[in-house]
């Protein structure tokens, strides 16, 4: 070192500058810098640093030692780290990561990701995810790995004429399994493709499964928490396009341990065995410790006199309407009930198209609801503490009510609409 504010040289660097050797393949580029080192010319403090970072990861070390863990803005639990590590190590980057609901395949994947990017074993990623879930894993990416990833419906997607060019590609599989698209992604050699909601390919038959069988990928990752839903061949799919063979052909599978529920699986013990080469499945029960704790508490509100009448009216009216109705009318029925459960403001419009105009009306004149003051009171209690709440409703018209209170209340707010067949949350 030599007045460390100007020039900062690692016990690597002296290792090469003192051999006299040339310097490795891998590190050809940097020879004009070294010469200078060696001439004794001062380099930059930020130089030398990213001089260091290039060394430590030309020395690529095993797949044991986690290269990016530094670069993460966040810390990953000790079992989403162990499932990364079998997914490149054991399963040479090509597995099933099979984790319950709400444990972080997405970490996992990230990890993953990250580890290949770093190292420079993959340059073109392909991320399939359903349509509610891209702008999800791109915030995922970007905050929590700092991964340059190019979202689909970007402003960047729609001013590029080959977004997949781009080193990390996130696209919905509405959108890839479509015509030009289609044929444009299953012509790029990508390094790694990353499928989320993976039990949709199960279908051999299924447009998604056939995009997924178009593709060319050196890794894959398929995330599902369901590897097996009605029937055993499902699990037998997922692995056959992990690992073609793995289970043998399809007849020697059933044949072995059957194709029907996992109830009558045949040979458990040796499906288990083979499933740990390229399977990683954490359940809730077995990870629990690590966990931070989830409190649950049910809060039961009592409706006010407007809001009672409202419900009463329009139970009154959908019993009515189902004495007569039609099979396919019954369900429009139910969804009145839910929505008038929900609040007044979520049942206004279907109850206009129902040509129930009285009591939408009615539902207009209802202020504001029993349970939006509770949930004001307790939000209130939480932001003075600091706190930050996530609050989950089923209806949009619910969660733009609840919007307005809020902000009537003067309380900080960011709205998040997702596809409508998943959750609507306000935060």
């Amino acid at each position: 070192m030599r007045d460390g504010s100007r020039v900062r040289c690692s016990d690597q660097w002296l290792a090469l500058l003192g051999t006299g050797e040339e310097l490795p393949d891998g590190l050809s580029a940097f020879a004009p810098l070294v010469d200078r080192l060696k001439a004794g010319e001062l380099v930059s403090e930020a130089g030398s640093r990213l001089i260091d970072e290039a060394v430590r990861l030309w020395s690529k070390p095993g797949f044991d030692t986690f290269i990016s863990l530094p670069r993460l803005r966040f810390t990953p639990f000790p079992y989403q780290l162990r499932a990364a590590e079998a997914a490149l190590g054991r399963m040479r980057g090509r597995a099933i990561l099979a984790d319950e609901v709400g444990l972080g395949k997405t970490i996992e994947a990230g990890l993953v990701l990250s580890e290949l990017y770093l190292r420079r074993l993959v340059q073109g990623t392909l991320i399939i995810v359903p349509a509610g879930l891209v702008e999800q894993w791109w915030e995922e990416l970007d905050r929590k790995f700092g991964l340059p990833a190019l979202a689909q419906g970007s402003q960047a997607w729609n001013q590029s004429a080959r977004p997949w060019d781009a080193p990390i590609v996130i696209v919905s599989v509405a959108t890839a399994r479509r015509g030009v698209l289609r044929e444009e992604l299953a012509g790029v050699p990508w390094d790694l493709v990353v499928v989320d909601e993976a039990h949709r390919l199960k279908s051999t038959r299924s447009a998604s499964a056939r995009l997924a069988r178009a593709l060319r990928a050196r890794y894959l990752l398929l995330l599902t928490a369901t590897p097996v839903e009605n029937r055993l061949d499902d699990l037998f799919q997922l692995v056959n396009l992990v690992r073609p063979g793995h289970l043998g052909s399809a007849p020697e599978f059933r044949v072995r341990h059957g194709a029907a529920g996992v109830e009558g699986v045949r040979e458990i013990r040796h499906l288990q065995a083979r499933l740990r080469d390229v399977m990683v499945r954490h359940r809730r029960s077995e990870v629990a410790l690590m966990l931070p704790r989830r409190v649950a508490e049910t809060v039961r509100v009592a409706p006010g006199a407007d809001e009672a009448e409202l419900y009463r009216l329009v139970s009154e009216r959908v019993r009515e309407s189902a004495r007569t109705a039609a099979p396919s009318e019954l369900l429009a029925l139910r969804a009145i009930q839910r929505l008038a459960g929900s609040g007044p403001a979520a049942a206004i419009p279907t109850l206009e198209r129902a040509g129930w105009g009285d009591l939408a009306e009615r539902a207009r004149r209802v202020g504001a609801t029993a349970k939006s003051g509770v949930l004001l009171e307790r939000l209130s209690r939480y932001v003075t503490s600091g706190e930050k709440v996530v609050v989950f409703t089923a209806f949009r018209q619910t969660l733009d009510a609840l919007a307005r209170a809020v902000h009537g209340e003067g309380l900080a707010a960011a709205v998040s609409r997702r596809s409508s067949t998943s959750p609507r949350r306000w935060s």
